[in-house]
Order: C-alpha cells, then structure tokens, then sequence
C-alpha cells in the first residue's frame, strides 16, 4: 500500500542527488519560486544552457539556480571555459547579476549579449563590481559568460538577467491586475479538467509525471497532493507495493485525519474537506476551484475571467496570429554542407508473434539495431574436438572452419538450426519485407585469458556473422554491449585482443560470404559499444589497434569502422559537443577519424524513468523536443553515421523495475485486451507509441540513407531554434526539420524555398509533434508565388516540412462507404447512413464505437506520390478544459464490407467487446493518429504508404480503421470521444482522400495555390 502524509508549513523529503539530475532535464526549476521575480533567466529551461565542458553531478543550468553546492564550474583539467543562456526570443533587457562561486579563483569573466545577429561585450559596473552590469535598455536573447580560473572549483552560481523599467513581472504569469490580486493571497487554482494550476509559482502541472492529471475524479489523489505542495506542504511517502492505497493519510497543522476514496467523494469536495480541516478558506466558482488563505481578493471578475482563460486553455494549441515579422526567417539552398546519417532507426526486436512488424512499418524506419548475441545463440554449439591449446592450434582451427563454414566437426549447426532458425528466420524476414538495414549485438563482453576461450568465442562470432550474412544479408554488427566494467578489470593488452579477436571473425565470415555464395556485402564492425567515458583508455586501447590484428599483424584496412558508444542525455549541446571530443581522442590515437554510431541514445537513463518522483515521460514536452534537437544538433556536426533510439519495443517493460509505462522504451508495450473468451496472447504487443517515438519517426522519414545536408540559413532572435535540410533524389522531396525549444511562447516561422527550383504550385506539407500534435498534419497546401510558407509553431515542438520537387496532380476522393459500429447492446445495429462518425473508448463495452472507411483507388497508371486522409470532427467532453481526443488510423486489408450491412458484429478484424482490433501486423497496422478539440476543425493523416501498398497489390479499395484503443494498463478514457463528419452530412466536411500523382508537363497559367482545407 502507498500512504502520502501531508503536513503544510515544512521541508519537502530529500531527492537522491543523482535522481535529482535526471529530474531537472524536464523540471523547471526556479531561482525564486514565485511569480513576482522579473529575472529573464527564472524557470528558463536547461537544456537551453550550453557550456564549453559537462561534468557529472556539475551540469551548466545549474547556473539558474542560485546555491554553491550545485554551480557551474568549468573542466579542471582547462583554465577556464564558457557559459551560454538563453530565454528564447529577444527582450529588452538592463542589469544582469552574476553571482560567483569562490571568486577568489575567477581571474577575469567576460559578459555579451547576443541581439539575435551579433554578440556584443559588456562592461561591468566597476572593476571592482565585476559581477554587476548596468546598461542602456537593448534587445537580446542569450548571455554568454567566459572565465578564465586558477582553481578547480571556481564557477557560476547563478545569472540573473532583468529589464528594471518593466512595470509588471513577466507577462507569461498573468496581468499586472492578476498578480496584485496574487500578492494580497496565498491561493492555489485549478480548472476543471484542465492539467494545470496556478499558484505563486505560476501555471504548474498538477502532475508533471501524468500529463492527464487534472480536476476530476479520476485524480483526486493528484490534485490533493498539488494543492498541499503549493500551499507550502510537505509530502511523506511510504511505498509499500504496487497497488495504490484507497486511504489517505493526512496531517495538517498537528492533526492527522485519513481521506477514504471509494467512499463516493469527488474531488471538488475532497478539496474542500482538505481545506476545511487544514483551517483554509475554498471557493467553486463556475469552473474554477480556489483554496488557500486570502481568497477576496481573487473574487473580482476580471481576475476570475483571465484565470479561467490562462487555465482553460492548452498551451500547446496553435493559436492564429497577426500577420507582421517573423519570428524566425528559414531559407534552404541546394548548396551542399555536409550528409545526413546513414542510420536514423532504433534498438528494436521483431519477435513473431507480436505486432512490432506493423509499428516498423508505421515507422518506415530503414535501420534497426538487432540484439542476436552469439553468447546466447551460438557458443553451446562451438565443440571442438580438441583443446586449444597455442597459437598455431588456433589458426588451424580457424583455417578449418573457414574453408567449410556449414559443414564441420567444429560447429554442431544443425543443432543450432533446429533450436533458433524458424525464429530468428521469422524475425529477420520483417527487417527485410520492409527493407530495414540491421546492425546486430554480437560477440562477448569478456572471456578467461585463455587461447582456448580465444578460439571458442571467435568462432562462436565468425559462424553466427556467417548464418546471419548468408540468409539475411546482415554485414553489421557491433561488439557485446557496453564493456566498460568488463575492460576496467582487464590489462590493456586482454581488451586489445577481445576487441580485435571479434572484429576479424565479423570480416573474416562476411569475406567468406561473399567467396560461398556470390554476395558483395560489406563487412562493418562497430566498437567499443562504451557506456561511459568516450575519451577515455578503452576507447584509446581500440583507437590505438584500428590497423593491428590480434597477432600483433598490421593491416592496410581498418578493423573498425564505426566508433560505437551509448549516450543518455536530453542536452543537445553537450551532445554536440561529445562528438567533436570523441573526433579529437582519434585524431590524437591514430591520425583519422572513424564515423560516430550511437546503438542507443535516449533522454535519460532506463534507471531514472521508474521513480515516484520522476517528472518525465516519453510524452513530456521537454523530452521530445530536446531529442528532437538532439537529431539536428548531433548532425550538424557531421562524423556520425548513424543514430539508434532505445528502443522501440521491450515486451518485458511492465515487469521491469515498476517503471509501467514510464520507462525509457519509446512505446508502450501490453497484453492487448480481447472478449473474455480470446486465446491469450504469448507475448505482450506494442500499444502506444509516445510522441518521443513519433520525434524519432519523422525525423528518420527524412534524413537518413546518407542523403545532401543543405545549407539551410536561419534568422532568428532565439539562438536555439534550428532548422536543418536535406534532399532525396529518389523521391524528388525536400526535407525540412525545424525545432522549437521554447517553453512559453509559440514561433511564427517564415519558410522561404525560393533558392530550390520548385515547380509552381508544389505540394508542401507540414508534420508535428507538440503538446497537442501527435505527429499528424497539420498543413497541405500548393506553395504560391512567392515560394514561401508561414507556420506557427507551437512551443516545445519539433515539426517535419515536405517539399515535393516534382509537378503533380491533384486529385480529392470521397468514400464509397463509411459507418461507426457500437459494441454491447448495439452490436446488431447498423448506423452506415448517419450524418456523424464516431470514436470513443469506454469501460463500458456498451459505448466503444470506432468508425470505417472505405475508398475506392483511381484505375489509371499514374503513379501516387502522396496521399492524404481528411478529417473534420471535434471532442466531446464533460470537461472545461480542452484538453483534445487522440485516436489511431489502421489500413486493413479486408474490403468486403458495405455500408448498409456493417455493425460491431460483422465489422473486420475488430473485437466484439472491446476497442482494438484483433490482428495488427504487416496488412494491418497503424497509418497515423489524429487528434482533435473543442472547436470543429480538419485533420491530416498522411496514408501515402497504404495507398501505394494497396495499388501494387492490385486492391481496388483502400479501408481505414479509426479507433481508440488502450494505451496502458488502467487507462481511462471514459469522458471524451469524437465525432466527426460522415460522406452523408453535407457540407463539404465528409472525409476526403487528397491524392497528388505524377504530372510530367505543368501549364503554369493554369495551376491555382489550393489548400488541402478546400475541396
């Protein structure tokens, strides 16, 4: 049982210093903890502070927050360093305070502005002051601060950045009216259903753990935990196990009392009982619930009025504005400044059986890191008749398996083939349905120092490099995962022979491949595989033999080709700057430099993810957005061949560690419901995948395959919005990716293609992820003129801009069919000629309704380059707050049905007592998500790949599948659904399937600039 314990007026429980770490990646912390300091730098956000050197437990945006223990403080091992903050677009400013730590040690520290084009230096005050600067009022938007140190432990403890002629404190907190009427109280307000609250600290998540936590019942433990926190509480927790308690244990001001939750209170009048026994005045006023001390002076209309829109509104919502200067000014060119990776996927795992298939197809990912070991999948099978005993014992067994790698009496292979072919053959075979390149895990960390153990896990790596080249093209693989504890208890010379040993088995059996059976592979071997540090010893040992064999032989080619290493940061700029490190270790070992690849990279730790006190998931806007920078930041550098994201599936994630759903797994992985009578399914199916997944899955759509990187020219006050451009021949597209890291303000970004020789009238469209978009579309239209697009985009968001280079067609296409079925009581009942679709989850079967369409596929050969679903729908919620519906797009290969005769009974491959479809693989699965609101509005679901797939298959039809499945384990989505616009509801608002194909003439005086809006 979990007990929580409130106690107002004390100290919160102590955090584990390195728990703390990771939670400050998505936590803004603040130098004043309330509304009141005009401080720039207050609760900016720290993956926005970059600095000249990173060191454990010393991370640079501790310099917002003002304590000693926890200062910036440059490299030891360098005389200085530099430090840069960023409060996103620029503001008038005229002070800034630097506060030292141990000034004695700081010999000079210089202060400049960046006004958006220009860094400009600074004076102090006085010499003697050099901490304080006074100036005229001028706009910026970064502060860079250089020192120069004689002692180890000499920094910057805290920057603060203010306009004194500001007459209110910043406008992200409320009007100068709401926080004078906020310094006369000590009040929390929550809204209904909305997942925020304002307080002294401003607007804050009620959970930042649980994007859903909100005024409803479904929180109450949440909110009553929110409201203690606020008011000054202090929270004691006691975990006992997993299940969570029905009582709360509460003591307020001396006096303990226990909350009963299955005792029919809701949480409005569980907030009230908390503050009537904690002796604090409450009010409901309308949507809007106030508790706290003072509340008189919140009662004034005007102030009720603006909490209710600064609560009821999602922040993440693209809000329309005034035409006038951009923000940000994107120019691409077709001058080429570098490559994309060659690699842009993640650590992954088809297993058969399960549904990872149709999410690697959804992805459209071309690479994936594989984990088929050859210590668990081979070295039983390694028997030789003899001890190895020397070295001449070794290479004559060694001659002898290569001269007959499949038929020996070193190797038992049919052993091996009986045990694991039909299954890694059943997971090899999706990589290469869908064209996936595979880097696989292979050989041992670490082996007793002995010629035999040498031989054995040599040819136990040589045959299963062998196997896996021979039947599925594998010519990839890297050294056993994450070594660096193994190496550290070994002499320099024991990791110089592993590490060499393993990498010519992986050449020697691709070389052997080649010579058996005609192939022309290429043999890539990637190590160290390091968990930790990239400059260090292990990785010099392996730099130092890039062209010595395990005999002490030299060789003219390298034995590694990728330098392999793991990275868990949400810092884009310590990312960047790790690579530019790692590119001068090698320079210095070996006079080149090997391409970079990262087999797993990630926010944070798998560790960290777990914990009660974890703000983050994989769906906080703080993590994808940095993740999203970290693609663009880490490829600009250039030098890194590939990127791997940990990891697309993990069918063990609810029973690892109780982390649930809140793991570093991209995707959410189940038991998928089914009717009560359903064969349980042996393996756990992917369920979700978060918006960190979608990040991933954009950005690898475009910049892989080691395609032209584009000067792209930027102009933008923010120096931390980016935007980055590539090109794909093959398909004749420009890619753009463009990342907002604001955390208070959306972008008005103007993109200017007219440097790319369009053709008039090209098809452009636009893909988010934000805290509203879950990677849908967002924007379709026919460029103009002018070549130039405009989009809004929203804070802490990274977006995917399509360009299509070619002339086309376009063609819109309304359903044959469409219809909603509803399961229980309706599941006879046929709705094929109502005006309104349908979706919506429920706990009751009673009201799960998901809606199909149908489209009938154009019979002319004109190739389709893109395709695209419209919808037009809204939310319905019992809720105040907007807080939007999101659903899942399925293609299905079944196109029988009809209209008239489709009900919940008959429907394809759905259930009939729950919302989920019963198959979801490779001619079933996931083609987008949608998410809509309050306000009637259209959506974009990009079906390319369905309608293409569909065409080569020879189908006259395309069905589509909209649908709300659980997520996780407990989900509750009983109080929103969606409706949306049937063929029959007149209009011109039905569902639409825009098809733009091949056109090889253009009439330019006849093309007209069409949005995807009309029809």
């Amino acid at each position: 049982m979990i007990v929580f314990v409130f106690q107002l007026g004390g100290q919160s429980w102590a955090i584990d210093p390195l728990e703390q770490v990771e939670l400050d990646q998505a936590s803004g912390l603040q130098s004043s903890d309330d509304i009141f300091n005009q401080n720039h730098v207050l609760n900016s956000r720290r993956d926005l502070t970059r600095a000249s050197s990173y060191k454990s437990g010393r991370f640079a945006w501790y310099a917002h927050d003002g304590d000693e223990k926890t200062a910036w403080v440059p490299d030891p091992k360098e005389s200085g360093g530099s430090l840069e903050i960023s409060w996103g677009l620029a503001e008038p400013i005229d002070r800034i305070l630097v506060r030292e730590k141990k000034p004695q040690g700081i010999q000079s520290l210089r202060l400049e502005l960046y006004d958006g084009k220009h860094w400009e230096e600074i004076s102090p005050i006085s010499p003697k002051e050099r901490g304080q600067f006074q100036f005229a009022p001028r706009s910026a938007s970064a502060v860079r601060l250089s020192l120069a140190t004689s002692g180890s432990s000499s920094g910057i403890a805290e920057v603060e950045v203010y306009n004194t002629q500001r007459p209110a404190p910043l406008a992200r907190f409320g009007s100068p009216g709401l926080l004078a009427a906020m310094q006369k109280s000590e009040a929390v307000v929550l809204f209904d259903g909305s997942p925020y609250g304002y307080s002294r600290a401003g607007r804050t998540r009620v959970s930042p753990r649980v994007a859903e936590a909100c005024l409803s019942d479904d929180w109450t433990r949440a909110v009553l935990l929110f409201v203690c926190e606020s008011l000054g509480g202090k929270v004691d927790r006691v975990e006992e196990d997993r299940i969570e308690a029905d009582r709360i244990s509460t003591e307020l001001n001396g006096q303990t009392f226990t909350f009963t939750m299955t005792e029919g209170h809701g949480v409005i009048e569980q907030v009230g009982r908390l503050a009537e026994r904690a002796g604090l005045e409450w009010l409901q006023q309308g949507p809007l619930v106030l508790v706290g001390q003072g509340l008189e002076a919140l009662k004034q209309k005007p102030i009720l009025a603006e909490l209710e829109t600064l609560l009821g509104q999602n922040p993440f919502l693209i809000k329309a504005r005034p035409e006038g200067v951009a923000d940000a000014v994107v120019t691409p060119s077709l001058t080429q400044e570098g490559t994309t990776y060659e690699w842009a996927g993640f650590r992954a795992t088809a297993i058969p059986g399960t549904n990872t298939d149709a999410w690697l197809k959804y992805a459209e990912t071309r690479a994936v890191r594989t984990w088929v070991g050859a210590p668990r999948y081979m070295d039983m099978y390694i028997r030789p008749q003899e001890t190895v005993d020397t070295a001449a014992d070794f290479e004559r067994l060694k001659a002898a398996l290569r001269s007959a790698p499949e038929e020996n009496d070193i190797v038992a292979m049919r052993a091996f083939l009986n045990k694991h072919h039909e299954a890694l053959a059943g997971e090899f075979s999706v990589y290469q349905a869908l064209g996936i390149e595979v880097i696989n895990q292979t050989g041992a960390k670490t082996w007793p120092d002995t010629i035999h153990d040498d031989f054995i896990n040599w040819a136990s790596c040589y045959v299963l490099t062998y196997y896996l080249a021979k039947n599925f093209d594998v010519a990839a693989h890297q050294y056993g995962n994450e070594p660096d504890w193994y190496f550290d208890q070994s002499t320099d010379e024991q990791v110089r022979r592993r590490l060499t040993l393993i990498a010519d088995a992986v050449h020697s059996a691709i070389d052997d491949v080649n010579r058996d059976h005609h192939r022309g592979l290429t043999a890539i071997f990637s190590a160290p595989v390091l968990a930790s540090d990239f400059q260090g010893r292990n990785a010099r040992i392996m730099m130092q033999t890039l062209h010595t064999r395990y005999d002490g032989t030299e060789s003219s080619d390298r034995l590694f080709q990728l330098f392999n290493r793991h990275r868990y940061s949400g810092r884009p700029h310590q990312n960047a700057l790790e690579v530019r490190q790692a590119k001068q270790m090698m320079r210095e070992e070996a006079g080149e430099v090997l391409p970079q690849v990262f087999t797993e990279l990630n926010f944070a730790t798998g560790r960290y993810w777990g914990r009660p006190t974890t703000t983050f998931t994989n769906d906080t806007p703080a993590v994808f957005s940095a993740m999203a920078g970290i693609w663009g930041w880490m490829l600009e550098e250039q030098g890194v061949y590939g990127i791997f994201v940990f990891k697309l599936s993990d069918p063990g994630v609810w029973s690892w560690n109780n982390t649930g759903p809140f793991s570093n797994t991209v995707t959410y992985s189940m038991h998928r419901e089914q009717d009560p009578d359903g064969d349980d399914k042996e393996h756990e199916q992917i369920s979700y995948g978060t918006k960190n997944f979608e990040v991933c899955r954009l950005f690898s759509k475009g910049f892989h395959s080691g395609r032209p990187l584009l000067k792209t020219d930027v102009a933008c006050s923010d120096p931390e919005y980016r935007s980055w451009t590539t090109y794909d021949e093959e398909s004749q597209r420009f890619f753009i990716w463009s990342t907002q890291p604001s955390d208070f303000q959306g972008y008005e970004i103007e993109f200017d293609f007219s440097h790319l020789n369009l053709p008039h009238g090209a098809l452009a469209t636009a893909e988010l992820v934000s805290g509203a978009r879950h990677g849908e579309v967002i924007c379709g239209v026919a460029l103009p003129a002018s070549q130039k697009l405009r989009l809004h985009q929203p804070p802490k968001s990274g977006m995917l801009i399509t360009i299509q280079a070619q002339p086309l067609t376009h063609e819109v296409v309304s359903p044959v069919a469409d219809a909603t079925v509803q399961q229980g009581e309706q599941a006879e009942t046929n709705f094929g000629h109502e005006p309104q679709l349908s979706v919506g989850r429920h706990s009751q079967s009673d009201q799960n309704r998901m809606s199909f369409l149908k489209f009938q596929l154009p019979d002319e050969p004109a190739a389709i380059t893109h395709a695209m679903l419209q919808l037009h729908g809204q939310s319905i919620s019992r809720h105040a707050y907007d807080g939007g519906f999101l659903f899942r797009v399925y293609a299905i290969s079944e196109d029988a049905w009809t209209e008239d005769q489709l009900t919940a009974a008959n429907a394809p491959n759905v259930f009939r007592t729950v919302s989920s479809l019963k198959q979801v693989d490779l001619e079933h699965y996931p083609v987008g998500h949608a998410t809509c609101f309050h306000e009637p509005s259209d959506m974009g679901i990009t079906v390319t790949q369905a309608v293409q797939e569909a065409q080569r298959a020879g189908r006259e039809h395309l069905s589509l599948v909209l649908i709300r499945e659980q997520y996780w384990p407990g989900e509750q989505t009983d109080d929103v659904s969606a409706v949306f616009a049937a063929r029959e509801s007149g209009g011109g608002h039905g569902p639409a399937l825009h098809l733009w194909k091949e056109r090889p003439q253009v009439d330019a005086s006849a093309v007209q600039a069409e949005s995807i809006g009309g029809r």
